[in-house]
């Protein structure tokens, strides 16, 4: 006598397939979820080109030299983090002039204020001096003549030389 039994071989790794894509399936697209709603917050980035310098009074200028500039309302610089003044719609190849620094390695940053927030568009460090200032002292002569003395009769001419 022959038993017959029914083999069932083929239908334990063709339904562990089907699952193993529907997992997947289904992790892929929470995580695509995920990462779409967290880059909602992410804003846009302003390139701006800016030229930090100082001057022979010693002051900082800050030129805004081009790039992105549509929307810059303002610019405020800062020595490491204590804020040295700010100024209002700053125009592209105009200097602006900040006072307040010391002298040797400043870390300063150059904050610009957009429409959608603030952004640094400038940090680095820089070698502030005092300025040499080359003094011209104009020179006077002064040319006396006094009339003759009436104890010698002599004319007597003073010249003053004042530096």
């Amino acid at each position: 006598m022959k038993i017959r039994t029914k083999k069932n071989d083929g239908v334990s790794p063709v339904i562990g397939t089907i699952l193993l894509v529907a997992i997947t399936v289904v992790l892929v697209a929470i995580i695509s979820a995920v990462v779409m709603g967290m880059t909602g917050g992410i804003g846009t980035s302003h390139v701006v080109g800016v030229k930090v310098g100082q001057d022979t009074t010693g002051v900082l200028l800050v030129t805004i030299t081009g790039g992105d500039t549509t929307g810059l309302s303002n610019i405020a610089v800062y020595n490491g983090s204590t804020p040295r003044g700010e100024k209002a719609n700053p125009v592209v190849g105009q200097p602006n002039v900040f006072t307040g620094f010391g002298t040797g390695q400043e870390s300063i940053s150059v904050v610009g204020t957009f429409p959608d927030g603030n952004q640094t568009i400038y940090t680095g460090t820089i070698n502030l001096e005092y300025p040499h200032f080359v003094r011209f002292t104009p020179i006077f002569f002064f040319l006396q003549v006094f009339t003759r003395s009436a104890l010698n009769q002599k004319l007597y001419i003073s010249a003053d030389l004042l530096c």
